[in-house]
Formats: structure tokens, C-alpha cells, sequence
């Protein structure tokens, strides 16, 4: 696959793990904003190499809609609380893991998280 950066043949290796967790550590579901998720779409990349082109700022606006959509599709979130920190879970297929995973999507995830911790907070 060439990359979409410098044009180049690359190819990527992902390792994935698979776990099992103590019913003791898993809390429960939280509700996730689903319909309601409005996020601040940025107008500038967000990769360190910035290009102030309109076709540019298209495709970044293109992949933070898309974000925005998969992360409206998702209706709860797994809690696993520990003492110092929760942390939220969510299933997702591999390709919005990968449309998550892109730097120009990070705001709006950041966004998405930032609502259901708040949402969270206020019901524990």
C-alpha cells in the first residue's frame, strides 16, 4: 500500500491481544451520546505536516464527518474503574478503527471521550 504521506511502497504491522478480565473489574455500561454528539469540526490538519491548501482542509473535514458518524452509531461504552483512573471501552469494527485511529480524526474522539467521562462524573 502506498503511504499516503511520502508515496511510498509500505507496509504496516498491527499486533492485537486478547484478554479476559475478572467480572470484578468491569463496572458497567455508560450511555454514549449517540445522536446528540456535536462536535467542533477543525478546519486545519492536525499531522505535523500542515498544508494551508483547500483540498487539504476538505479531506480533513471528510475524515472528522466520518468520525463523527461512526461515533454517533456507538450507543454505550464498557467502565472499568480502578482506583486511580476509568477507563471506557467500545467494540468496533476494523475499519472504524481504523478511521478512529487517523490523526486528523484525534479531536473529534477526543471530543466524544471528553463527553461520556463528563456524563459519567455525574452519575457516579
Amino acid at each position: 500500500k502506498d503511504s499516503p504521506t511520502y508515496g511510498l511502497k509500505t507496509m504496516y504491522s498491527r499486533t492485537m491481544y486478547m484478554g479476559f478480565v475478572d467480572s470484578g473489574y468491569v463496572g458497567s455500561t455508560a450511555p454514549a451520546p449517540c445522536g446528540d454528539f456535536h462536535p467542533v469540526v477543525s478546519k486545519e490538519p492536525t499531522t505535523r505536516f500542515k498544508c494551508p491548501t483547500r483540498s487539504r482542509s476538505s479531506m480533513v473535514a471528510v475524515v472528522q464527518t466520518n468520525a463523527t458518524n461512526i461515533l454517533r452509531e456507538i450507543p454505550d461504552v464498557m467502565v472499568c474503574e480502578r482506583s486511580d483512573h476509568t477507563t471506557f471501552y467500545a467494540w468496533l469494527y476494523e475499519e472504524e478503527f481504523e478511521a478512529l485511529g487517523s490523526d486528523d480524526a484525534t479531536p473529534i474522539l477526543k471530543q466524544w471521550v471528553q463527553e461520556i467521562s463528563t456524563a459519567y462524573a455525574l452519575t457516579v
